[in-house]
């Protein structure tokens, strides 16, 4: 009925509805949900996560029980903003708006030497002025990246136009 989750964490199995995004705040208190959770949950990725994605400030992390996976990703302090509160019956999380997430998945995938591969992803469930918005805050591989990824799939801007690289 109970579970070992994490160093003096457990997981009541009792518990209706509970998700487990009650905890990515308490495991990592600067965090937020986001990467291919927030993309599958927006539609805009196909891709079911094993576990729960989010990013921090703090130490990467994996956390995981036989019910709940939790990981996390280390971005800079400056790219802690673009997310939201979400409260639920056991407690409150942070999360990401897909634009947020989209470019946090860039960001890190650029990081880590992989290029990103957006096949996949339906770029017509984003708000595209926030994400032209947004972009500019990431280095510059990220902001090109993406709006190369635009170009590839044909995505109109808000101004009508294709996106091209200047």
């Amino acid at each position: 009925m109970i579970e070992h989750f994490a160093k003096k964490w457990f997981v009541n199995l009792l518990v209706r509805d509970f998700s487990g995004r009650e905890l990515v705040n308490l495991l990592r208190p600067r965090s937020y949900v986001s990467l291919q959770t927030v993309l599958r949950e927006a539609g805009i990725s196909s891709q079911t996560p094993i576990s729960i994605t989010g990013v921090t400030t703090g130490e990467p992390a994996s956390f995981s029980s036989e019910t709940v996976s939790i990981t996390f990703r280390h971005i800079k302090p400056s790219l802690y903003w673009g997310f939201q509160a979400r409260r639920t019956l056991y407690g409150t999380y942070n999360v990401a708006e897909p634009e947020k997430a989209l470019l946090d998945w860039f960001y890190l995938q650029r990081k880590r030497g992989a290029e990103p591969i957006t096949e996949e992803f339906d770029f017509r469930k984003l708000d595209r002025e926030k994400l032209l918005l947004y972009a500019p805050k990431y280095p510059r591989p990220v902001k090109f990246g993406l709006l190369e990824s635009l170009a590839h799939t044909g995505a109109v801007l808000p101004s009508g136009e294709s996106a091209t690289l200047a």
